[in-house]
């Protein structure tokens, strides 16, 4: 029988060691892990899901989560190697992927928070276009030292703005329109005239005449 390489000291989830005769067992607090042993999580375990293993031999502490599949080897004794799998794995999983972004983030803010700290000046477009220059940084304040309009302002002798063709004057820039609608009622009339006999006998007949002027084109007219 091979020697014993670790024991299990926690585990939350499911987890399983695979021999060298390929015997499969479902591992529980307490177990002994031989030398050549495969452990590995259950295809149904959660991410946060982990076993640990503490090595015989220099008491290390190794950590399988979800389904991760660690072979125990002799190799495992080496701290360099260890150190390099427990970082791989670390990574693989949910927690080491968030954290090695973070990780990443932050460098990359430091490093912008050093030039920015180190009193480089900066340059950028104003309002105008043109490329300003701003003042040295001390790490808490910025003082912008560039005008967008000493560029475009133009004074005569007193002193008064000069008009220029491509400047609006602001007082000039805000006008309010008036706009008059005129509504026109194109709808034709339709008139209806009745004549009849001045005066009728008893017992006679009263005859009317309807005149219509602007009679409908597209429908009947119907008089009741």
């Amino acid at each position: 029988m091979n020697a014993i390489i670790g024991k299990v000291q926690a585990l939350a989830g499911t987890f399983y060691a695979k021999d060298l005769d390929d015997q499969v067992i479902r591992l529980k607090n307490g177990d002994d892990i031989f030398e050549g042993m495969i452990v590995f999580g259950d295809v149904n375990n959660l991410k946060s899901a982990y076993i640990h293993i503490v090595l015989v031999e220099t008491d290390t502490l190794v950590v399988v989560s979800g389904t991760i599949e660690q072979t125990f080897d002799t190799s495992l004794n080496n701290s360099e190697l260890m150190d390099g799998a427990l970082e791989e794995e670390n990574i693989s999983g949910s927690e080491g992927i968030l954290a090695a972004l973070e990780d990443s983030e932050s460098e990359e803010d430091t490093t912008d928070i050093d030039e920015t700290a180190a009193g480089e000046e900066s340059s950028g477009q104003t309002v105008d276009g043109k490329e300003g220059q701003f003042a040295d940084r001390d790490g808490f304040s910025v003082n912008i030292s560039t005008n967008p309009l000493d560029a475009e302002v133009e004074l005569d002798s007193n002193n008064n703005l000069i008009q220029r063709e491509d400047i609006i004057p602001i007082e000039n820039s805000l006008t309010t329109d008036t706009v008059t609608t005129a509504l026109s009622d194109d709808t034709d009339t339709t008139t209806i005239t009745l004549t009849a006999t001045a005066s009728v006998t008893e017992g006679g007949v009263i005859t009317y005449s309807a005149t219509v002027d602007n009679a409908p084109q597209t429908t009947d007219l119907v008089i009741t």
